[in-house]
C-alpha cells in the first residue's frame, strides 16, 4: 500500500501531459555498424530545446502537438533532420541510423613550404577566434548533468578491510556503479567571466537528503579562450586554435564532410611536445565561417594528471541566435558536452581502477536575458533566494553614473526656452543621451546585483523532487543499470536508515579490542549523531629530555547536528612523562553555530606544556633526534592557563576571530637523570631547555602571570563562495589574502607582567601562471607598539627547519637554526615559490616518467640583527607522490659563520611528505 502515493501522482502527471496534448518523442541512435551511439545531440530545429543520447544511446523529448523538425547531431557524422508530428498526445518513437560523415578528401594543395592545408584552416579559425569569443555577451540556459562514476577493480590487503569495507565490495560487485548523481540547474552569462548557477533540482543515488556536487560551472569549457582551465590539472590547457597554438600543435586534415549545407573540415590535433597540457583528437571547423562545429579532444596521462589515466571531451555546437541575415553573425553555443574519464590508483598494496561520465546536456538558450532579481525567482519556479546585493565596488560605478545623470539633467535645464531649430535638436540629442544613460544605469544596477560572489545557489528543496517529477524533467533518459542503481541504492537506504539496522551496525562497528589502544579507537551512535574518538597511543607517543618518554592520551566527543550543520564538541587530553614524574591536563569545549559565517566559541583551560613557538618543531621529529643523534630542539615551559576564543564571518571575505587568554608560566628543566639516547655520542650533550638568543646566549626565561587579549582580522578581496543549503563553501579569489593581528599584554589584571602592544600584517596568494606554473608567495611584518614587559613567548618567531625533514609549509626559513633569530623589534620577512608543474621536467623525456615537478624558492628577512638575510631553494616534488627534496643556499656572506645547521656552513638538504 505504499506505493499508492507514488502510483497516484503518475496518474496525475500523466491526466495533465494528456490535457495538455504533449506526448513524449522517444527511441535508440545506433550507428550503420549497429553500435550504440552515446552522447549525441538531439534538438528542435529552429530552438534550442534539445537533449542528449545515455550510454545504451537511447534519448527522449517532451513536444506539444504540431510538427517539429528534429535534428540528430554527433562529432563525425552526417547530422539528420526528422520531421515528427504530435497528434492527440500519442507518443512517438523514432530510431535512428546515423551514418558516418562522407569524408571528401580534395586533392592536397601541398604549399611550398610542404605544409599541410589544415593549417590554412587554422589560421582562418585563429583568426575568427576573437569574433566568436567576445561575440555573445550574455545568455541564460538549462542545465541537465548525470554524472556517473564504476569502478571497474578493488584491492584491498586483508589487513586494511574492515567490515564496512567488505559490505561495499559486496554491493559493488552487483553493480559496479560507486556515485551516481543528477541535476538540474539554471546558468548565466555575462560577458567577459561573469556567471552564476542555481541548482534548482539535485538527486544523489542512496542519499535522499543529499545535494549533488555537480555542476555547470565545471563544465565551462570554452574552446575559443587562449588556455582552458580544467579541474584535471596544475597547468590551464592551450586550446587547439589559440593565438600561439602553431607552437604546440601540429595539423592533419583529414577531409571535409558536408552538413546541413556547411562544409566541415576534420582536423586531427598532435601535441608537438608530450607532457605538456595539450590536447590529441579531433577538431571540425565550418568552412567560411571558420567557427567551430564540434570537438573530440582527448588528454593522455602524460601531461601529468594524477590518477587519471585517459580523459576524452566532446563537444556539440547548436545554433541559438539565427536572424542576423549573415551566417557568420549566428551565434552558435554549445548543446552537449561529454567527458568520459578512465582512472587507476595504487598505493601500499591497495589497487583501484574504474571509469566515468561527466555529461551535460545544455537547452532553452535566451541570448537576450533579462538579469533581475524576478527574474531569477521565475526561473527557479519562485524557490527562496538570498538577497541581491551590490558590492562597493560596483556601488561606486553606479553613484558616478548617478552624478553624471544628474550632470545631463541640469545642463538640460539651462537651456533657454527660445531656441532655433539647431538648438531643438541638440536638445533632443541630450534628451536621448540622458534615457540612455538611464537604461545604462537600470541595467548596471540589475547586472551587478545579479552577478554578486555568490557564484553557485543549491535551492533548499532541491532535494525533495519525486521520481515522477525526474521523470518529466530528466533530459537523458537513464540506462537500464542506471535504473537499477536507483532502485537498489534507495531501498538500501531505507534498510540503513531504520533505527533497529543502525543499532546493529553501531554494536557491530562500536566492538572495543585490545588493539585499539595502540591504534585509536571510534564509538558512534548514529540515532544521537554522536561520535566518540580515543586518539592512537602510538601516535601520541612521545620523547623528549625535559619529561623523557611520555604518553598522551586524549579523548573527545563530537556532537553534530544535521538540522543546522552545528557542530559540539568537547575534549580532553592528559600528558605523563615517565622521567620527570609529572602528570598534565587539559580540557576544551567548542561550539560551532552553523556552516554559513562559520560563527563559533571555545573554551579551554588546564595544565600543561608548550614550546615557546608552538609550531617549532613536531615531537615526532625532535624524538627522532634526540634519540639517534643526542639532539634536542624542542624548548618548552609549562602553562597553566585559561583561554576564551570567538569568531566568525562579518561580511564577504571578512573573518573576525577574538582571544582572550591567562596563563602562568613555569620554566622547566632537562630531567635528573636525563634520557639516554640509543646512540651515545661522547662528543656531545643536550642543550639546556632554553631557547637561544642572537649571540648564542641561553635565554633567562622566569615564572610569571601574563593576560593577553588579541583581535585577528582576515580580509580575502572579492572572495567567491558557494551557497548550499545551511552551508556557504569559500571557492577562493583573485585577488590576496590579508591577514591583520593585534596582541597586547595587560599589566596588573590577576598579577599580570606582560605589557606590550604588538602588531603583524601578513599577506598571502597562490597565482596562477597558466603554462608557466604556479607562483605562491606570502610576506609578513610587524612590530612593538610598545614594550614594558614581554617574555621570550611573546617574541616574534620565525618559523624554520633547520634539519633534514622539514615541515610542509611556506613561510618558513630552511638553514636558520631555530629561535636565534626570535626580536621584540620591527621585522619584515617574505617567501616566494614557483611550481614549474611539468613545465620543464615534462620536456626530459627520462624525468617526465618519473613525474618529478621542479620547484624554486627565495626566502628573504629583515631585522636590525640580520639585515637582508636571504635563502634560495631548488627541488623535486612528487617524487613517488608524496616526497619532496629541496637544496638550499644562504647567500648573505655577513651570516654565513652563523649558519651551521646543514651539509656545510651554508648549505642544506630538506625532506618534506606531503600530497
Amino acid at each position: 500500500m505504499h506505493y499508492f502515493p507514488a502510483l497516484l501522482l503518475f496518474f496525475f502527471y500523466l491526466f495533465f501531459s494528456f490535457d495538455s496534448n504533449a506526448a513524449r518523442l522517444f527511441g535508440k541512435v545506433t550507428s550503420s555498424d549497429g553500435e550504440n551511439m552515446p552522447f549525441l545531440t538531439v534538438y528542435e530545429e529552429g530552438t534550442t530545446y534539445g537533449t542528449t543520447t545515455n550510454q545504451e544511446g537511447s534519448y527522449f523529448l517532451e513536444l506539444t502537438e504540431g510538427t517539429h523538425q528534429i535534428v540528430f547531431r554527433y562529432v563525425g557524422f552526417q547530422s539528420q533532420t526528422h520531421t515528427v508530428t504530435i497528434k492527440n498526445g500519442q507518443n512517438v518513437e523514432l530510431n535512428v541510423v546515423m551514418q558516418s560523415s562522407t569524408i571528401g578528401l580534395k586533392e592536397v594543395v601541398v604549399t611550398p613550404n610542404g605544409e599541410d592545408p589544415a593549417y590554412a584552416v587554422i589560421r582562418q579559425a585563429q583568426r575568427k577566434r576573437e569574433f566568436y569569443r567576445t561575440q555573445n555577451k550574455a545568455f541564460s540556459c538549462d542545465v541537465y548533468i548525470k554524472n556517473v562514476q564504476k569502478l571497474d577493480e578493488f584491492k584491498v590487503p586483508k589487513i586494511l578491510e574492515d567490515d564496512d569495507m567488505k559490505e561495499f565490495r559486496k554491493e559493488w560487485e552487483k553493480n559496479k556503479i560507486i556515485y551516481f548523481s543528477e541535476s538540474v540547474s539554471n546558468y548565466y552569462f555575462l560577458a567577459p567571466n561573469k556567471r552564476k548557477e542555481v541548482v534548482i533540482s539535485s538527486k544523489v543515488s542512496g542519499d535522499s537528503g543529499g545535494f549533488s556536487w555537480n555542476s555547470a560551472l565545471y563544465l565551462s569549457f570554452d574552446i575559443y579562450e587562449n588556455t582552458i582551465d580544467a579541474p584535471i590539472g596544475d597547468r590551464p590547457f592551450v586550446s587547439p586554435i589559440a593565438a600561439g597554438a602553431m607552437m604546440y600543435y601540429e595539423y592533419q586534415h583529414e577531409g571535409e564532410f558536408m552538413d546541413k549545407g556547411v562544409n566541415v573540415h576534420k582536423i586531427r590535433v598532435f601535441p608537438r611536445s608530450k607532457g605538456q597540457p595539450l590536447f590529441g583528437g579531433l577538431i571540425y571547423i565550418q568552412d567560411s565561417t571558420w567557427r567551430v562545429h564540434s570537438t573530440d579532444l582527448e588528454v593522455s596521462k602524460d601531461v601529468g594528471l594524477e590518477f587519471i589515466d585517459k580523459l576524452n571531451i566532446k563537444q556539440t555546437f547548436v545554433p541559438v541566435s539565427t536572424n542576423t541575415g549573415n551566417v557568420s553573425d549566428d551565434i552558435w553555443l554549445c548543446s552537449t558536452q561529454a567527458f568520459s574519464f578512465n582512472y587507476s590508483i595504487a598505493m601500499m598494496g591497495a589497487k583501484v581502477v574504474g571509469h566515468g561520465n561527466y555529461t551535460g546536456s545544455f537547452s532553452n538558450y535566451d541570448v537576450t536575458p533579462n538579469f533581475t532579481k524576478a527574474q531569477l525567482e521565475a526561473d527557479t519556479k519562485g524557490q527562496k533566494l538570498p538577497n541581491l546585493v551590490l558590492s562597493k565596488k560596483n556601488k561606486k560605478k553606479v553613484s558616478d553614473k548617478k552624478k553624471e545623470l544628474k550632470k545631463k539633467k541640469t545642463e538640460q535645464k539651462n537651456q533657454t526656452k527660445t531656441e532655433d531649430l539647431t538648438q531643438k535638436t541638440e536638445k533632443d540629442s541630450l534628451s536621448n543621451q540622458e534615457t540612455d544613460l538611464k537604461k545604462e544605469l537600470e541595467t548596471m544596477v540589475l547586472e551587478n546585483r545579479f552577478f554578486n560572489k555568490e557564484i553557485s545557489i543549491v535551492s533548499d528543496s532541491s532535494n525533495l523532487k519525486s521520481a515522477e517529477y525526474w521523470e518529466s524533467i530528466r533530459s537523458v533518459p537513464l540506462t537500464k543499470k542506471e535504473s537499477e542503481h536507483y532502485i537498489k541504492s534507495d531501498s538500501i537506504e531505507k534498510a540503513q536508515n531504520d533505527p533497529v539496522y543502525l543499532d546493529s551496525m553501531d554494536r557491530k562497528t562500536n566492538k572495543f579490542k585490545a588493539i585499539n589502544l595502540l591504534f585509536g579507537y571510534s564509538y558512534r551512535n548514529r540515532k544521537r549523531e554522536l561520535t566518540f574518538n580515543f586518539a592512537p597511543l602510538l601516535q601520541n607517543f612521545q620523547v623528549n629530555t625535559v619529561e623523557g618518554y611520555v604518553i598522551s592520551p586524549s579523548v573527545n566527543i563530537r556532537k553534530f547536528r544535521e538540522r543546522n550543520f552545528s557542530t559540539t564538541q568537547i575534549g580532553v587530553e592528559g600528558r605523563y612523562g615517565f622521567t620527570s614524574k609529572k602528570m598534565y591536563a587539559k580540557g576544551n569545549f567548542l561550539h560551532r553555530f552553523n556552516q554559513m559565517n562559520n560563527a563559533f566559541i571555545s573554551l579551554q583551560g588546564g595544565s600543561f606544556v608548550e614550546q615557546f613557538d608552538t609550531d617549532a618543531i613536531t615531537p615526532a621529529t625532535n624524538g627522532t633526534y634526540t634519540l639517534w643523534r643526542e639532539e634536542n630542539y624542542l624548548k618548552m615551559f609549562e602553562k597553566r592557563f585559561v583561554q576564551l576564543n570567538t569568531g566568525g564571518r562579518i561580511f564577504n571575505g571578512a573573518f573576525l576571530r577574538l582571544q582572550g587568554a591567562f596563563e602562568q608560566r613555569i620554566p622547566l628543566q632537562n630531567a635528573n637523570p636525563t634520557i639516554k639516547p640509543f646512540i651515545n655520542r661522547d662528543e656531545i650533550e643536550f642543550s639546556q631547555n632554553t631557547p637561544v638568543d642572537f649571540d648564542g646566549n641561553n635565554v633567562f626565561f622566569e615564572k610569571h602571570n601574563a593576560f593577553i587579549l588579541k583581535a585577528q582580522l582576515r580580509y580575502r578581496i572579492g572572495e567567491k563562495y558557494i551557497l548550499r543549503p545551511k552551508q556557504r563553501i569559500t571557492v577562493g579569489s583573485n585577488y590576496p589574502t590579508f591577514t591583520l593581528t593585534y596582541s597586547q599584554g595587560i599589566p596588573t589584571i590577576f598579577d599580570s607582567k606582560t605589557d606590550f602592544g604588538q602588531l603583524t600584517l601578513n599577506i598571502k596568494d597562490d597565482v596562477s601562471l597558466g603554462v608557466l606554473g604556479s607562483f605562491n608567495y606570502e610576506a609578513q611584518a610587524g612590530t612593538f607598539l610598545w614594550n614594558n614587559y614581554t617574555s621570550f613567548a611573546d617574541n616574534f618567531h620565525f618559523q624554520t627547519s633547520p634539519l633534514l625533514f622539514a615541515q610542509t609549509r611556506l613561510r618558513q626559513f630552511l638553514l636558520l637554526p631555530y629561535y636565534q633569530y626570535s626580536t621584540t623589534d620591527n621585522f619584515a620577512e617574505i617567501h616566494a615559490e614557483h611550481h614549474f608543474n611539468g613545465y620543464i621536467m615534462n620536456r626530459i623525456p627520462l624525468m617526465k616518467k618519473l613525474k618529478w615537478q621542479l620547484v624554486a624558492g627565495v626566502h628573504y628577512l629583515y631585522t636590525p640583527n640580520t639585515p637582508n638575510y636571504t635563502e634560495v631553494s631548488v627541488g623535486f616534488e612528487r617524487i613517488f607522490k608524496i616526497l619532496r627534496v629541496d637544496a638550499v643556499w644562504a647567500v648573505n656572506p655577513s651570516l654565513q659563520n652563523e649558519i651551521r645547521t646543514g651539509l656545510g656552513t651554508n648549505f642544506g638538504l630538506r625532506l618534506r611528505f606531503g600530497f
